[in-house]
C-alpha cells in the first residue's frame, strides 16, 4: 500500500470521517500486538505518529485510548531494540 493511501485509511478511521471510535481502538490494539512480534518496528511506530498527529484530540478524550496507548507506551520493544543497538555498537 502506498504512503498515500495509508494516510487516507488512517484519517478514514474517525468519526468525522466515516469511521468510528471503535475502530480507532482497534487499530491502536493491532498496532499494540503487532509491537510484540518485534518485526517491523518502525513501520509500526511510523503508523502509530501518523495515527496521534491525525487523531490527537479525539484519543485524549477518550479514557480506553488513552489506555491502549499507555499499553504500547510501557512495551518492552523498545528496549530490547536498543539493548541489541547498544551490543552492536561495543563490538
Amino acid at each position: 500500500m502506498s504512503p498515500s493511501k495509508i494516510d487516507v485509511e488512517i484519517r478514514c478511521l474517525s468519526p468525522e470521517n466515516g469511521g468510528s471510535e471503535l475502530f480507532m481502538e482497534y487499530f491502536l490494539k493491532a498496532l499494540s500486538e503487532s509491537l510484540k512480534t518485534k518485526r517491523n518496528f518502525e513501520l509500526i511506530h511510523s503508523y502509530l505518529a501518523l495515527f496521534l498527529q491525525i487523531h490527537y484530540e479525539t484519543v485524549a478524550k477518550s479514557e480506553k485510548m488513552v489506555g491502549i496507548l499507555q499499553e504500547i507506551k510501557h512495551d518492552r520493544s523498545w528496549d530490547s531494540l536498543r539493548e541489541k543497538i547498544n551490543y552492536c555498537l561495543c563490538l
